[in-house]
Parts: structure tokens; sequence; C-alpha cells
């Protein structure tokens, strides 16, 4: 019984081995082989009449953008300068102990903060 389940272990852990080969090499086709010392593999030749396609249409969508007008009315409207400010000063406020890790004394005053107020416990 037990070489049947260790043969039938086998077989699968093969089948998932393939598995997982076949999927590598399925989502990671390997690269043309050029070998470094080609002169095809260093060195890219551009034709000026065929390339340069892609470079006109940039050209011309850059000169397009020199034509935007920005109103600036906006930054002078009336509303805008009636505006208020509602921020409100904030006040800080002593909480804890100077050295919280220092061994907790009798005798020592602590702030404790309970809502907004704070209270001295002695």
């Amino acid at each position: 019984m037990s070489s049947k389940k260790t043969i039938f272990n086998i077989i699968i852990s093969i089948v998932v081995i393939v598995a997982a080969v076949f999927a590598y090499r399925l989502f990671f086709p390997k690269a043309p082989d050029q070998s470094a010392t080609s002169p095809d593999a260093l060195l890219t030749v551009v034709t000026p009449g065929l390339g340069s396609e892609p470079s006109d249409e940039f050209l011309r969508i850059l000169l397009s953008l020199e034509k935007i007008e920005f109103k600036t009315e906006v930054f002078a409207k009336i509303s805008k300068n009636q505006l208020r400010d509602f921020s409100m000063e904030l006040i800080l406020k002593d909480s804890g102990r100077p050295n919280p890790f220092a061994p907790i004394n009798p005798g020592e005053t602590l702030i404790v903060a309970t809502g907004t107020d704070s209270a001295a416990v002695r």
C-alpha cells in the first residue's frame, strides 16, 4: 500500500514540475539570441525620412500648446476677496510626566489630560 502511494506522489510531483516549466516558458519567453559582439546588437541605424513621424507629431502638439491662453479674470473676482480666515490659534498645554519611563514616585505631581481640561493629580 505504501509503495503505491509513493509512486503516485512521484508521478504527481513530476506532472507539477513539468507544468511549472511549461508555464514559465509560456509567460517568460526566451529573448532572441544576439551575441554582444555582433554589430547589429550594438548599433541602431535611424533613417531621417522614415523615423521622423513621431517627432513631427510631438513637435506639432508642442507648438499647439503655445497657443493656449490662461484667463486671469478668476483671480480678480470679488467673491475671492471676500473670503474670511476661520483658523484658530492652537494653545500648547503640558501633559504627562517629564520622563514617562521613570518609576512612579508617590509624591510626584502628575498632569492628567481629561477631555479638554487638564488636572493635576497628586
